[in-house]
């Protein structure tokens, strides 16, 4: 019922443990099929491992194998035009595993961090190919690193939300969903959030940020962003936490 799922139906799967986790944006159409952008992506703690941030490009944009079985996901359910967003575990000597084919166009404004990042126009492709007029996508011109991530108050009952003293540089923009009185939780999916802030490096390399650079922005944003005061919280709900 959170979700507005009609169906009472439960599915069952077995627990991924592999620990990193990319999305690979594959753009299919007929029998065609090409890797667009692969992002990195930041998950909360276990057991729901929420998304809390976006990266692009990966740093594993390099590995051949992550977008091979995206496509092969692709292809082994039919899909034939558009943008499709394929979710990816991996870890060190262990083939990856597909969780996740979404048919369609990435969510958290991951198209417009590849157009950003590597001039790719994502939602542009997307639509011809639903009109038949696509023809080979245009070569990514990587110019930068853009990136996208969570905003979280502390856990407790938003107080106060004051204007920030400062902004990092990287900044794009930032949005706010949290009103006064709204009560701050661990995060267990994207219902748990307070805003978000887009990120753009103009000229970096993935290599040169560190892996959590969109996180630290987000974490100091969200400090002066929010006044919390602490409610009673349940038993192992005492924190946000962010992935390592």
């Amino acid at each position: 019922a959170t979700f507005t799922v009609p169906s009472r139906s439960v599915l069952i799967e077995q627990l991924c443990p592999l620990d990193r986790e990319v999305s690979v944006e594959v753009l299919n159409h007929g029998d065609r099929r090409w890797v667009l952008a692969v992002t990195d992506k930041a998950l909360g703690p276990a057991p729901y491992f929420a998304e809390m941030g976006h990266l692009i490009p990966s740093r594993q944009t390099g590995r051949a194998d992550l977008g091979e079985v995206a496509m092969a996901a692709c292809a082994a359910i039919g899909l034939d035009r558009g943008i499709a967003h394929v979710e990816v575990r991996f870890e060190d000597g262990q083939p990856p595993q597909v969780i996740e084919v979404g048919a369609r166009t990435a969510g958290d404004g991951i198209p417009d961090l590849v157009e950003l990042a590597l001039g790719i126009p994502a939602y542009e492709l997307h639509v011809r190919s639903y009109l038949g007029s696509l023809g080979a996508p245009p070569p990514a011109k990587p110019a930068g690193v853009a990136g996208l991530a969570v905003l979280k108050a502390a856990p407790g009952r938003i107080r106060a939300i004051r204007q920030p003293a400062r902004l990092d540089p990287a900044i794009v923009n930032y949005e706010l969903h949290a009103e006064i009185g709204a009560i701050s939780e661990v995060p267990q999916s994207y219902l748990q959030r307070e805003g978000y802030v887009q990120l753009y490096w103009p000229g970096a390399q993935p290599a040169e940020l560190a892996a959590d650079a969109h996180l630290a922005v987000a974490d100091e944003l969200a400090g002066q962003l929010f006044e919390v005061e602490p409610i009673d919280q349940p038993a192992g709900m005492e924190s946000v936490g962010r992935p390592g």
